[in-house]
């Protein structure tokens, strides 16, 4: 089932971030093919444009930004592209790779469970489930690796292994997700980078 994403972009109407800080409301972003969702997760891989990953970028390179509608702060990495959608923001780091902050009522561990790697005969492990916290908020934390099915008669692209982290909690009532998706081939090289991002969510 879809997310209407994607590893994301707010709508108009909704108070959130652009690299700068804070950010009144924008124009849509049409969200891309290769989302943080359950539709794209059983995909051996997809073309499209996105920002490669490169070296870490200095200090100054990182940017925060507030998500007010979430409640949340969190730091973006320039050369990576921002996108919005409705109760969603997200980074690419590369073509199959994203990091996000989705908030709302499915925004919810529970949610993910139920549907992400479950469909086009992906198989699913959850290798870590845990409690964890977010600026002093009692969350949790888990990790699925998603592997989709051989693809008959064509030459699968990409790595049709997909590593999910996803970490739920609330602020103010209001469920959040932070999560990020990644190639298990690409996760090693960006790993220290998205559990920084991870790492950065403050309440506003």
């Amino acid at each position: 089932m879809r997310w209407q994403l994607l590893l994301v972009a707010l709508v108009a109407g909704v108070g959130c971030c652009g690299r700068g800080g804070k950010a009144g409301n924008q124009p849509p972003v049409e969200a891309e093919a290769n989302q943080m969702d359950s539709s794209t997760d059983d995909k051996n891989g997809t073309s499209g444009d996105a920002a490669a990953t490169g070296p870490a970028p200095a200090a100054g390179e990182w940017t925060r930004v507030e998500i007010r509608d979430a409640g949340v702060s969190i730091e973006h990495r320039a050369g990576w592209a921002t996108l919005e959608e409705k109760q969603l923001v997200y980074q690419r780091f590369s073509n199959e790779g994203a990091i996000s902050v989705r908030w709302g009522d499915d925004a919810t561990i529970e949610y993910v469970l139920a549907h992400t790697g479950m469909g086009s005969g992906s198989t699913r492990a959850i290798e870590a489930d845990e409690s964890t916290t977010v600026d002093g908020l009692p969350a949790r934390r888990v990790k699925l690796r998603v592997t989709a099915p051989p693809v008959r008669g064509t030459h699968p692209t990409g790595d049709p292994v997909r590593v999910f982290v996803f970490i739920g909690f609330a602020v103010a009532g209001t469920p959040v997700l932070l999560g990020y998706r990644s190639p298990a081939s690409e996760l090693p090289a960006v790993e220290p980078l998205l559990e920084r991002v991870l790492g950065s969510v403050r309440t506003l």
